[in-house]
This record gives structure tokens, sequence and C-alpha cells, in this order.
């Protein structure tokens, strides 16, 4: 498989705790992707940008970032039909101030 190593700036990321049985990871794997990734027209991106707001953060304990949200296209038009284009979506979290312990 072909690799590449890109440089990112440091990045605050979403975290999603899994809790329960070893066995049962890829369901929560399976609700993160789901949670981050918008797939089909990019008509309706507001949708997912909207519970990202509303839906997440709301009831995250998570505080925005001063940076706007932003979008990675995955596959686009004219590549794919409109309904397959896939863009994953990035909200830009402040980081997270540990309790000492």
């Amino acid at each position: 498989m072909p690799t590449t190593i890109a440089e990112f700036p440091e990045t605050t990321v979403a975290v999603l705790e899994h809790r329960g049985s070893p066995a049962t990871i890829l369901n929560s794997v399976g609700r993160f992707i789901e949670w981050r990734r918008h797939q089909g027209s990019t008509d309706l991106i507001g949708n997912t940008v909207r519970a990202l707001f509303v839906d997440w953060l709301t009831g995250s304990g998570e505080a925005l970032r001063d940076f706007p949200i932003y979008f990675h296209y995955i596959k686009r038009m004219p590549t794919v039909s409109e309904h397959e284009q896939m863009t994953d979506v990035y909200l830009p979290l402040r980081p997270s101030v540990s309790t000492p312990a």
C-alpha cells in the first residue's frame, strides 16, 4: 500500500471513548466515523455542520477554537456521482484543560 508522510500543524482532535466489551470496539469506531463524515451532495452539508454544533457540541463539554470549521473533500464530482461524494468535516476545538490528580 502506498504511504505518504505529510506535515500537519498541531491540531486538537475529537476523541470518542469506547466503553464496554473489546468485542464491540468496531461499533464505537463506526459511530465515530459516521459522526465526522458527510456523504452525499454538498448541497446538504449544512445539515452535517448543524448536527455537529447542535447535537454534538452542546452536549460534549468541548469548546470551539477561534478557527473556522473546515472540510477535507475525499471523493468529489466529476470523479464520482453526486450521491457518492464524501467529505470529512473538521470542527476545531480548544485544547482540553486537564485537572491535576
